[in-house]
């Protein structure tokens, strides 16, 4: 098993309290295990993820700040106990605007491609 580096990167622009879906692929050559999320926005919003193979991965959507930290470009995020996306994966990606203004956000998905 081989485990490289890499980090998946998920933009979007909402509208004033809009929201917007996203689909995250997962490459065909290999497993991703993630381990941080990180993100960049201009604006607060909520986010969530649903795996096809697992469904939702939470009860309700996230404040982005309990997901990726309190500030712009950084955060704790860090993932207690990994969670491994199989290889092409479509992730799913809702985002819902709370700022009350236009937002940019990225979120990046921090964590390892498994190459078994």
């Amino acid at each position: 098993m081989k485990r490289i580096p890499f980090i998946y990167a998920v933009n979007t622009t909402l509208t004033a309290l809009g929201s917007d879906s996203k689909q995250l692929e997962i490459a065909a050559d290999s497993e991703f295990e993630l381990r941080k999320i990180t993100s960049a926005q201009t604006g607060d919003f909520t986010v969530q993820f649903v795996d096809p193979e697992v469904g939702k991965l939470s009860n309700i959507a996230i404040y982005n700040r309990n997901l990726a930290g309190k500030d712009n470009y950084y955060g704790p995020g860090e993932i207690e106990e990994p969670h491994v996306f199989a290889r092409r994966s479509s992730i799913t990606v809702d985002f819902v605007d709370l700022s009350n203004a236009g937002n940019t956000v990225q979120l990046a998905l921090h964590g390892f491609k498994i190459k078994r």
